[in-house]
């Protein structure tokens, strides 16, 4: 084939190829995540802002949110996401209440129970006698508020790292690599 040919139908051919890869960034971004979940998405704005609210949908390279507190869906450019996350279900926090809450009522109990020290009462050891009675209460309540202390868990939402598509520019088509780190 001569030189002018191949230099022809390169550019169509790449096209081609370019279209069995697929769509920009962010469509390949969420595997496995539908719309209606519950996500986290950071942007590349100046502060890094981070958005809590329900995936809407993908439209092209657009991610489309619900975010909490908003009555309108709110459009993110793929190009502007660093990071989405879905949520993993909201978990109570009884043993780190429990863990905690034992170790300030016993440390309570047990300077309480120093200041006793050398009296009538019980002699030199108050400190460790009133420390364990404090750690039990101090652990039920900590269990309870931590019973009560709900915080939602996020796993990060795995991407490609190399992705490439085609991107539609006025009246002309370009093309996106996005390359994650």
């Amino acid at each position: 084939m001569p030189t002018s040919q191949i230099l022809r139908v390169a550019p169509l051919a790449a096209l081609g190829l370019l279209a069995f890869v697929g769509s920009p960034a962010i469509a390949q971004e969420l595997n496995g995540l539908a719309s209606g979940a519950r996500v986290r998405v950071w942007t590349r704005e100046p502060n890094g802002e981070r958005r809590i609210g329900t995936l809407a949908g993908l439209r092209g390279d657009t991610l489309l949110v619900l975010v909490d507190g908003d009555a309108d869906t709110t459009r993110l450019a793929s190009s502007a996401v660093t990071r989405i996350d879905a949520s993993d279900g909201r978990r109570s926090h009884v043993i780190t209440g429990l863990i905690i809450g034992a170790a300030a009522g016993g440390t309570m109990g047990y300077f309480m129970g120093k200041g006793l020290d050398n009296t009538s009462v019980c002699g030199s050891g108050c400190g460790w006698l009133v420390a364990g009675p404090m750690a039990g209460a101090g652990g039920i309540l900590g269990a309870l508020l931590g019973a009560v202390t709900r915080t939602e868990r996020w796993k990060e939402v795995t991407h490609e790292r190399v992705s490439v598509g085609i991107v539609p520019r006025d009246r002309r088509i370009g093309l996106l690599v996005s390359i994650f780190f």
